[in-house]
């Protein structure tokens, strides 16, 4: 299908290396790429989407997009089932396939790009299921009704436990009494 003038479409891609996508993974790259920007290369636009599968959401957004900027006057569900697919090119969700993939490096590449982003203030907590630990933050958790309430409540719980000192062994709490 020959590509021809279609009207652009803002979003925001991850920095990610195209090499080491898949095939499919790096057509949806390149064609956002070129949608976001106006034009499609004359390399992506002799390119194949590939045969579309809908039991694979990548072949479909690829085929969708594709039929977009091949479509000199597309209808308006077209461009709703567009602006629709175009949620799968956002970053978290390119980001999400790389999770996904059958291939290991890909695999953890994709959370290196996420842990990369994630702020230092957020702490993972490991706990061992059914410990008295686990149980302590249930009941934490519980305390409180409302996300944010219940948010604000947990940190500056945290907060205080972490002000107090901590004792690894009976002997070392009665050394400070």
């Amino acid at each position: 299908m020959p590509v021809v003038h279609f009207e652009n479409l803002e979003v925001t891609l991850p920095d990610v290396s195209v090499e080491e996508l898949s095939t499919d993974q790096r057509y949806l790259y390149e064609i956002c790429s070129g949608i976001s920007k106006g034009i499609i290369s004359l390399s992506l636009s002799k390119k194949d989407p590939g045969k579309m599968s809908h039991a694979r959401w990548l072949t479909t957004a690829n085929g969708i997009l594709r039929l977009y900027v091949s479509t000199e006057f597309p209808s308006t569900n077209l461009k709703v089932l567009t602006e629709y697919k175009w949620i799968f090119a956002h970053p978290e969700n390119i980001l999400l396939a790389m999770l996904a993939d059958d291939r290991k490096h890909v695999r953890e590449l994709g959370l290196r790009r996420i842990l990369k982003y994630v702020p230092d203030e957020i702490r993972i907590l490991k706990y061992a299921c059914h410990s008295q630990a686990v149980e302590r933050n249930v009941k934490l958790v519980t305390e409180v009704c409302g996300s944010e309430a219940r948010d604000g409540f947990i940190r500056s719980r945290i907060t205080s436990r972490d002000a107090l000192p901590k004792f690894d062994t009976k002997r070392e709490y009665f050394q400070v009494l």
